[in-house]
């Protein structure tokens, strides 16, 4: 499974959704670890057994310390308003550290670094070339929504995307847009400005 959801009530959801399609999850793979791709890793471990099997990449340990990613968005130990489940994911156990780009084992997908939102985001390549590009890319709703899109290294961001315009997969599969057959914006409308 890559990601999780963003609490127990997706994990829950997900559990659901795989026993009607008589799924069995074997392992969690982590595009990065903000709160909402990895907040019902806890909850999917504990009912599906796999506390020892969690694969992430080198950053992904400090998704064991949920203050992280609020924390770095303020700068210093959070604030109330940012102590909330949208940024606090259940601590849940990594097992596996991944430096990629590299093969996941024993699964045949590939992990690829995704630089420029968060730190040690990567998407990840199942072998029928479909490309989970995490939040490597957002869609007009999204940036309509928030009216700004977090961008940890703007210039790594930039460049990421131009490689992920041109990699060869048949769909690209971002956690906030709908699938797509290339991650190129459709119109100039709906390019990001920085």
């Amino acid at each position: 499974m890559i990601d999780s959801g963003n609490d127990d009530d997706a994990g829950r959801k997900i559990l659901r959704a795989c026993e009607a399609e008589s799924l069995h999850v074997s392992l969690i793979a982590n595009t990065h670890s903000n709160a909402d791709h990895c907040g019902g890793n806890a909850f999917i471990q504990a009912r599906t057994g796999l506390q020892d099997r969690g694969i992430e990449t080198r950053i992904g340990i400090y998704r064991e310390s949920r203050f992280v990613e609020p924390s770095f968005l303020w700068g210093g130990y959070p604030l109330p308003p940012l102590r909330n489940k949208f940024l606090l994911a259940k601590s849940s156990r990594v097992t596996d550290l991944l430096d990629a780009p590299c093969p996941v084992p024993g699964t045949g997908i590939h992990a690829f670094p995704l630089p420029g939102h968060f730190i040690g985001m990567v998407g990840f390549m199942t072998p029928d070339k479909v490309f989970f590009a995490a939040d490597a890319v957002a869609s007009p709703e999204i940036l309509k929504k928030y009216s700004y899109y977090f961008v940890y290294d703007v210039a790594a961001h930039l460049t990421m995307l131009d490689a992920l315009a041109r990699i060869d997969a048949d769909w690209i599969v971002p956690s906030h847009a709908e699938p797509a057959r290339d991650a190129a914006p459709s119109s100039p409308q709906t390019r990001p400005r920085y």
